[in-house]
């Protein structure tokens, strides 16, 4: 970036949407501008409390009658290397409840009906909200019940209390702004 190489300070991270039943995998990675092929021009920035891990604050989560919403919010980050989204066991348990997702104690993992109708998860970011389909986070395990791709996540130190990974990464297209520390979300095309 300081040698001048890049046209813009960014790298966009888009993964192709998968369904439960599609099994598709891809995306495409960005460096030096944005990904106008995957992703929506219009970007909602959203400001770093920390570099170190895209770190940001998430406000509130919702889904069907479970809404969340701390006085201070949660510390999240953007996290590529995931599979899943952690979040506080609290919530996980909360939403797995509202989408019917069970608990199966041998896997540590929620499993759903593939065919299941379940209501968006809504994140509140910035003062923005940001829709998560099912169809992003009901994610095919092979023959029989699909994935709830939320796991619980013990944070604590400086660690953030939530990992929003590919299921969210899915549904939004992430610019990272290496020289004004900053997130972009942006809509999936």
């Amino acid at each position: 970036m300081n040698q001048g190489k890049l046209d813009q300070p960014y790298f966009v991270v888009y993964l192709a949407q998968i369904g439960p039943t599609s099994q598709i995998n891809g995306g495409a990675f960005t460096v030096g501008g944005l990904d106008t092929a995957h992703c929506s021009s219009s970007v909602d920035w959203i400001p770093l409390t920390t570099q170190t891990f895209w770190q940001f604050k998430l406000n509130g989560v919702s889904s069907g009658s479970y809404s969340q919403t701390p006085t201070s919010g949660w510390q999240a980050a953007a996290d590529t290397a995931a599979s899943f989204i952690g979040a506080p066991k609290s919530v996980v348990t909360s939403l797995a409840k509202v989408v019917g997702a069970t608990y199966v104690p041998l896997t540590g993992a929620f499993f759903i009906d593939c065919d299941a109708i379940v209501p968006d998860i809504v994140f509140t970011i910035n003062g923005k909200t940001y829709n998560m389909p099912s169809t992003s986070f009901v994610v095919s395990a092979g023959p029989g019940p699909c994935m709830f791709a939320f796991y619980e996540l013990t944070a604590g130190g400086f660690y953030p209390a939530w990992m929003l990974g590919p299921p969210f990464m899915r549904a939004y297209c992430h610019t990272h702004d290496m020289q004004n520390g900053r997130l972009g979300l942006s809509k999936v095309l």
